[in-house]
This record gives C-alpha cells, sequence and structure tokens, in this order.
C-alpha cells in the first residue's frame, strides 16, 4: 500500500488545524487568551470570540471546497453571464482547489510571521513560537500540493 498525500487530504487537515483555534477562541475565550498572550495583555471576550468567528469561515471554507470533487463537475448547466453552455464555470470550479491551497499557504505564513513577531516583542507567551513553527509547516505543505503538478 502506497502513502499519498492529495490535495483535498491536504486542505482538508488545514480547515481542521484552523476549526481547532476557532473551536477554543469561541468556546473558552478566557482560556485561549491566557495560553497564547502574555499577563500584562487586556483580555477582551468579545474580541476573542470575534477571531474565532473568523477563523470558523476560515475553516469551513477549506472543509467544504476539499470535499468537492472538482472533477465530477457537470459542465451541463447555463452561464450566467451569458445564458448558454460556455463551460467557462467549470473551468475556474476544476481550479478552485489549486487556489484554495496556495492561498491558504500563504496564510498560513501570515499568520506564523505575525505570531513569531507577537511572540518575540512580548506580547504573547513562550508558546506562540511553537505554533509559528506548526504554522510555517502547514502552509508548507499547502503551497507544496498548490503549486504541484499531478
Amino acid at each position: 500500500m502506497k502513502f499519498e498525500i492529495s490535495d483535498e487530504s491536504v486542505l482538508m487537515l488545514s480547515g481542521v488545524g484552523v476549526a481547532t483555534v476557532a473551536g477554543f477562541a469561541l468556546l473558552a475565550p478566557r482560556e485561549h487568551h491566557n495560553v497564547f498572550f502574555a499577563k500584562d495583555q487586556p483580555y477582551n471576550e468579545t474580541m476573542n470570540r470575534w477571531f474565532g468567528q473568523a477563523l470558523a469561515c476560515k475553516a469551513t471554507s477549506d472543509m467544504c471546497i476539499s470535499a468537492c470533487d472538482a472533477n465530477n463537475v457537470w459542465p451541463g448547466f447555463p452561464c450566467v453571464h451569458c445564458f448558454a453552455f460556455c463551460g467557462f464555470h467549470c473551468f475556474i470550479v476544476a481550479d478552485t482547489l489549486k487556489a484554495s491551497l496556495k492561498l491558504s499557504g500563504v496564510q498560513w505564513f501570515a499568520a506564523s510571521a505575525a505570531l513569531a513577531h507577537a511572540t518575540a516583542t512580548g506580547k504573547l507567551n513562550s508558546i506562540g513560537y511553537g505554533a509559528a513553527a506548526g504554522q510555517a509547516a502547514m502552509g508548507a505543505l499547502c503551497l507544496w500540493r498548490g503549486f504541484c503538478d499531478d
């Protein structure tokens, strides 16, 4: 049995990773703050929950796109722009998975850089360095699959 990493599984992993942090911030905002933020940083429950909600949107997007089978898009629907069977939108849907992987990779790297900077400046606890490393690894995996030709 050969071990393979598919585009769909990487994007699903990305979504699950984001959903984990989203759930933590939404369901336990005080604990989320205490784990990540330095003691001198002010706590704001509304902002923590808002952060969690924003991450939940990203997680849902990744998981839904990874669950779609872009290879089975039916080209028989009329285009909303030209009201004909143009097939252009099928091309867009087929590229959505790769584009989502690339976008997720960039987002993971941006989050990693922001987390590392906030940790280095004392705004976050030292756990931020480990989290930043994990985010960078997830970013690399997403970008690898996003640019990988199958």
